[in-house]
């Protein structure tokens, strides 16, 4: 990275039978040793039309124990908290590695995006096809493709028009 870190969201992919829920809790943890809750969504997104990515909010499980990580490993260089004003310092192109944390970090602060509730039958849907499908073999690419789109229309059915995408 050219010397310097790229700053990002905790982030993966869903290891074989974990939700986006549980793979966030996971990531969070090793990425940023820090233990947390998944609170609500902030968006859903769908690569290619058929790869779901969501960004989920979270909130330590306990403050008082939130130490982030300082010790360089597979899984990162480490963590630390920044203060939402301290981002607009750096360079978007060059400190980051992705426009996601000048995006979301400021818009959750100020109350500019809305945390989206997952205690949904919507939500369950992804869910339980995400874990489903890194479980087994995938289906052929037509059966995939479909039972993606019918959980999207769900979501779409359940969660305004500003919860996809940004």
């Amino acid at each position: 990275a050219g010397n310097k870190p790229n700053y990002w969201l905790p982030a993966g992919r869903v290891d074989a039978g974990e939700t986006f829920t549980e793979a966030g809790v996971r990531e969070t943890l090793e990425e940023g040793g820090i233990k947390v809750k998944i609170t609500g969504v902030l968006k859903f997104m769908l690569q290619a039309k058929v790869v779901p990515r969501i960004v989920l909010m979270a909130e330590p499980v306990d403050l008082d124990a939130c130490i982030p990580k300082s010790i360089v490993d597979w899984e990162s260089c480490g963590s630390f908290w920044v203060a939402v004003n301290d981002l607009q310092k750096l360079d978007r192109r060059a400190d980051f590695r992705s426009a996601d944390p000048c995006y979301f970090f400021p818009g959750v602060e100020d109350g500019e995006l809305e945390v989206y509730d997952i205690e949904n039958d919507s939500f369950q849907a992804l869910e339980s096809m995400v874990s489903s499908l890194t479980l087994k073999t995938l289906p052929s690419e037509k059966d995939y493709i479909s039972h993606v789109e019918r959980v999207w229309l769900k979501l779409k059915s359940y969660y305004p028009k500003d919860a996809f995408n940004y």
